[in-house]
């Protein structure tokens, strides 16, 4: 019979070969850096992607982020378009989260509410290839791929709709 020492050098052998060959199998897996094989995740749907980010500070019963964002949901079914919303925290600064919505790779990026139009006009500045909207916007001097809408609610409705179609028209 073996001796209880004897039984404990082979538990341990044990042990020490399946965590060896646990820790060979880990760093084949995450090692493994042929890019043939990497599983590449995209959208495949063939659909442009329309962003909205809101100020819900700024926010009212008849907002410009809610008429934006309904038109936007209407809209996009019949213009193939997916449609995204973020709402901006209360406070801190809105650009990060304009960068966000860019490395979601919105191709149309739709701002209502001062702080997020300011966001949009300074990542328009830096991102000249991308497209922008900005509702109601106010000030002067948003470079050119920012489409201004302004107006009554028919005039947002109008502008949004058409932000879209330009999506599908240009994707």
């Amino acid at each position: 019979m073996p001796s209880a020492k004897h039984l404990w050098h082979r538990r341990n052998a044990l042990a020490i070969v399946l965590i060896v060959l646990a820790g060979i199998a880990l760093a084949t897996f995450f090692l493994d850096s042929d890019e043939k094989n990497q599983v590449k995740v995209d959208d495949v749907s063939g659909r442009g992607l329309a962003c909205l980010i809101t100020d819900p500070a700024e926010a009212t019963t008849s907002s410009a982020g809610d008429l934006t964002w309904q038109v936007m949901r209407e809209e996009a079914p019949g213009q193939k378009a997916n449609v995204q919303r973020l709402d901006l925290p209360l406070e801190g600064p809105a650009s990060p989260h304009v960068a966000s919505l860019l490395n979601r790779r919105c191709d149309l990026i739709i701002s209502t509410g001062s702080r997020a139009n300011s966001a949009v006009r300074e990542s328009a500045e830096r991102n000249p290839t991308k497209r922008f909207a900005a509702v109601d916007p106010s000030g002067a001097g948003f470079p050119s791929n920012v489409s201004a809408i302004s107006g009554d609610a028919d005039a947002i409705r109008r502008g949004v709709r058409d932000q879209i179609k330009l999506l599908h028209a240009n994707g």
